[in-house]
Parts: C-alpha cells; structure tokens; sequence
C-alpha cells in the first residue's frame, strides 16, 4: 500500500475509464498514447483451422477440475458462436450442466465457492447464452431456476457472493449497450439489486459522454432500487454523488468511525447537468442516512452535512429537516471524527494554486527535518505525489540526492530517470538526443530494461530497425538479471510483443525460449501485467508502478503473436508443458484467432 500522505484519511481519485472490456485486454501503464496502431505483420490463416483447435480444446478441457473447466468451456462457446452454433451450444450445455453438479452436490458446494460459486459461475453462463439466444437464457434460468430450489429445500442452498454477481451483471449490461438498451437497462437493474459499488458510478459517469439521456435514465433505475431495499453499507448511495455533483469526476475517500467512507468530505460543488435527478437523489440521501449497523453515526452527519449546500440550491423544501437530523445526529460524532473531517474537507476542496503552495511549503520543510528515516520519507511524499506528476524531474533529481538511505536514493532515482527518459522520448525534438547511454544510468535491470525498451521502441517508429532490434536484444539479456520469475519472464514476453514488430522470426524465436521458460515455474501468472519496484519507506511497504513500453501478460503476447501468425502460436502455445496454463494459452490464441476471421470479408484468417 502506497502512503503518499500523512494523515488519518485515504483518497482515491481516479480517471474514468470503465474497465468492462476483454478479459484479454491489457490492464498495465505503459507509456503508448491510446491513438497509436499497433504495427501488425499479417499471415493468412484458415478459419476452420481455428474451429479444429477450438474443437480439441474443448476436448481437452474436459480433464480439468469443474469449476476450471466451466469458465473455459463458457467462454470458448461465446467466441465459436458465430462460425459454428451448434458447437457453441455444446460448450455452454457442458459448462451448464457442470454447474448444476456443483449446485447440487453439497460436499462440492463447499469446495466450489472457495474458487467458483456456482451462482457466479450460472450468471457467466446466462450472460453468454443472453447475448446469443434469448429463447435458449429462459430455457437455462428455468432449469436454473429449480435447481436452486430443489437445493434450498434440502437445507444446503449455495450462498453467492452478491458484489461479485453485481460485477458480472454490470460487465453483461455494458456488452448490450450499442445493440440493445432495452437488455442493457434490465441488466443493470438487475446488478444494482444486488449491490451498489464504485464501478456503477464509474461505469455511469464514462456512459454519460457517448448516451446522456439513457444514462439519467439507468441512475434513476439505481435510485429507484435504493429506494425499495435496505441499504448493505453507506458507500451504496454516497458513491453515486459523484455521478451528479463532482466537478472532476472522480470519487474521494475518508476514514470516519473506522469505515472508508465515499465522498463524505470530498468535493461536492458542482452543478448537477440534471437538476430533477439532483433532487431525487438528494431527497433519498435524507431518507437513507439514518444511524445503523450499514451506516455508522458519524457517515450519516457527514455525507448530509457535506451535501448541504446542494440541499440550499436544489431542495430547500428539505433543508428545516436537514438541519434537524444534522443536530439529533451530532452528539454521536466524536471529536476525532470531526478532525479528520475537516482536514480532509480542507484538502479535497483546496485549489490548484492552494496545493501548490502547500507542497512548496513541505519542500522547504523537509531539509530541516532532524530524524533521516522520517526526511526521506517527506522526501518520498514529494517526489511521487508532487514533483513527478507534474515531471519536473530536475528538481526531483535534486531531492533523491538527498535522501539519506542509499538503497532508496538508487531506486527513486532510477523511477525519476527512467520517467524523465520516457517523457522526452516522446516528442521527436529530444527523442533524437537519447542514447544508451542514458539507460545505462539505471542500476535496476526491471527498471533498466524499460528504459532500453522505450529507447527502442522508439528507433524503431523512426525506422532505424536494425538499432531497434539491438537494444531489444540488450534488453533481454538484461532481464536474466531480474531475481523476481514472474517480473523476469514478463519482462522477457513484453520483448517478445516489440520483436515481433521489428522481426516476426526473431518475435516467435524469443517466445518459444520465453515459453519454456515459464515451464519451470508453476504458480506463473498468465494475466499478470504490472510492474512495479518494492520499497520500504518509514516502515511501510510500496509497490511504485514502473511504466512499461508495452503490455506484458503472456494472454497479451499470445494476442499478439495470434495477430501476427495465429498457425505459428499455436505451435508455441504448445511448449507449455502445465495442462490449465497451456489450455488458456490456446484459448486466447483461438479466441484472437476468430476475433481477427470476423473483420475479414472472406473469413480467412490473418
């Protein structure tokens, strides 16, 4: 966990971007602007060679344990459906019955949701079924439908875990919202009857850009919902005031009563774009912020107390009633609580011009702090909340040469280097000026390895290949220097992904190797994506993120390789040697493989 600030308060402000893409899409940072087009080499392949693997991998999947071969065989029917229905159907009818038996036999009940509940497992399987054939959804629930109560009545119902069902009924909803909003509305009020979590506000807030009017209309169903159940916690309706009333769009979190409480002291002060909406929700909140076991004393005077400004513009009429909850509720508001309050009211408030002075006035303090331990750590704060973010990397440079621990010095200074390298390689003018040099600085070789991939990333979009291709090969030999094996082979697959532009020969070299590589480990994480460098400052343990060229997953990498010679990566896929690891491998080269067949008018592979 980073501490990037002192105090008894959490923020978490995050840039809106829903993540309800692929499951093969890749999570990591990475320096790549959003608008650049991969530079793919194409290969023609035969569909119907793909539907032969995706036949055997089902085949082969059948030796998993249950609840690892639901999922599989779930997800490589909702990829076939469109070349071949009636294997599809197979697939989901195999998963579907697998999960009914680990409904219905108890002893596998209690093993099943310590890795797949199978209420979790049945909502995937509706999903796919509903996207493809609605008639054939019904069929499933129906049957679904009396299982459960078959089960019920035997007195071991299978309990579900309603935030994960609300996840995946919200990742369904966003799949339906191009081609049918009327499945996408009863979807999403199907999640939110379930639970109400950040991802709905952030799902609602990025919707409100492209659909405005349909997304009022799917935040009222959510008030809607609210209002005909119980509250589970106070974050259910406090997080959705950032939908309507922050001016950044983003959420902020404070510590009140022990609970991380949503938007209780944050900014609030925005004009709602839907007044009538505004006054709905805030004539909820007043009926919701009762004290009780979901909504501590102390979150209920806040979250109102915080909104009240609202409630004087918007709903005056609530304003007497307001002020009266607010004074029976005050006495149960301890002393601490108020503190923090107001503190992290002052910050979340502050303006831009404010928090600059006040992280200027913590530069000037920081050199006379007498304790080294407690300096480097203001040292820290300021670095990664303050001077890098805003990449005035000489005077960053500058505090890291006086941080007295040196094993912290060498680190900071190789993430201010490498992010100093990173951001002049972006603009053509001092992209040129950047030599080996300059990685050769960086004493981490995960961090090193970075940097000589992004100078090479960048040879290579100036068309100076053979360049590129030896700073990727400096890289690789680099990265046998990383201790971590996870890092290490992630490293090494994120090489393979930029060989491949450069060479495809020399990219499905480099993956065979890389490939039998993971093989010697195996607890290997294929979806893994992030890097990040592991300090301990003051006593408390952080992971700092490291910005890499290029995803890094081996399911990204086998994306790529599938994009480039989807026949070739099949064959390397099959160096894995661990059954579970090799038949997601195949999975995801099939899946690309068909994705690639559907934009091509003649159905042939590339």
């Amino acid at each position: 966990m980073n501490f990037l600030k002192l105090g008894r308060y959490i923020v978490l402000i995050l840039i809106v971007q829903f993540p309800f893409t692929s499951s093969s899409q890749e999570q990591s940072q990475t320096t790549s602007k959003t608008g650049q087009q991969e530079q793919v080499p194409r290969y023609r392949f035969d569909t119907v060679q793909v539907l032969d693997r995706a036949r055997r991998l089902s085949d082969d999947a059948r030796g998993l344990k249950p609840v690892d071969e639901i999922p599989l065989q779930a997800l490589l029917a909702d990829s076939v459906w469109n070349f071949d229905q009636s294997l599809a159907e197979r697939l989901l009818a195999r998963s579907f019955e697998l999960t009914l038996a680990l409904l219905r036999d108890s002893s596998d009940i209690d093993s099943g949701l310590r890795n797949g509940d199978p209420q979790i497992l049945f909502a995937q399987i509706s999903g796919i079924a509903s996207k493809h054939d609605e008639r054939l959804e019904k069929k499933l629930k129906e049957r679904w439908q009396e299982a459960v109560a078959t089960v019920a009545e035997k007195g071991s119902e299978a309990k579900e875990d309603p935030t994960q069902l609300a996840y995946l009924l919200l990742r369904q909803s966003a799949n339906y919202l191009k081609s049918d909003e009327r499945r996408a509305r009863q979807l999403f009020r199907q999640s939110v009857s379930h639970r109400v979590t950040q991802d709905h506000t952030f799902f609602l807030m990025g919707q409100r850009k492209r659909v405005p009017a349909f997304t009022d209309t799917l935040f009222a169903d959510t008030l809607e919902v609210l209002a005909q159940r119980p509250l589970y916690e106070a974050n259910e309706i406090m997080v959705l005031s950032s939908y309507l009333f922050s001016p950044d769009e983003s959420l902020a979190y404070v510590a009140i009563s022990g609970y991380n409480t949503a938007n209780a002291a944050g900014n609030t002060t925005a004009i709602p774009q839907n007044s009538a909406l505004a006054r709905r929700y805030l004539g909820l909140m007043f009926s919701k912020m009762n004290p009780a076991e979901s909504v501590p004393t102390a979150v209920a005077y806040f979250a109102l107390k915080n909104l009240v400004p609202q409630y004087q513009v918007l709903a005056p009429e609530l304003l007497n009633d307001v002020y009266a909850k607010l004074a029976s509720l005050l006495p149960g508001v301890t002393k601490g609580d108020s503190a923090v309050f107001e503190s992290a009211h002052k910050d979340f408030n502050a303006s831009d011009s404010d928090k600059t002075s006040d992280w200027e006035k913590r530069v000037e303090k920081a050199d006379k702090l007498e304790n080294e331990d407690w300096r480097d750590f203001e040292y820290f704060n300021i670095l990664f909340a303050y001077l890098l973010p805003k990449k005035d990397f000489t005077r960053a440079a500058v505090l890291v040469s006086r941080i007295s621990n040196q094993e912290l010095k060498e680190k900071f200074g190789d993430l201010v280097n490498l992010a100093a390298l990173q951001t002049r390689l972006e603009k053509p003018e001092t992209a040129a000026s950047i030599t080996e040099s300059d990685c050769s600085k960086i004493k981490s070789p995960l961090v090193r390895i970075m940097a000589l991939s992004s100078l090479g990333q960048a040879r290579f979009k100036e068309k100076v290949t053979g360049e590129a291709i030896r700073l990727f090969g400096q890289a690789i030999a680099d990265a046998n220097q990383i201790k971590d094996d996870q890092d290490r082979l992630q490293a090494k697959l994120m090489l393979v992904r930029l060989s491949l532009d450069v060479d495809s020969s020399l990219g499905f070299e480099k993956a065979s190797a890389s490939f039998k590589e993971v093989n010697q480990f195996s607890d290997f994480n294929m979806n893994r994506s992030n890097f990040s460098l592991r300090a301990t400052v003051y006593g408390l343990k952080n992971e700092l993120p490291i910005n890499s060229p290029a995803p890094s997953s081996l399911a990204s990498t086998i994306e790529k390789m599938c994009r480039v010679n989807c026949e070739e990566t099949f064959h390397v896929t099959d160096l894995l040697e661990k059954k579970e690891l090799r038949l997601w491998a195949t999975f995801v080269a099939v899946r690309t493989g068909l994705r690639e067949s559907s934009r091509e008018p003649s159905s042939a592979l590339r």
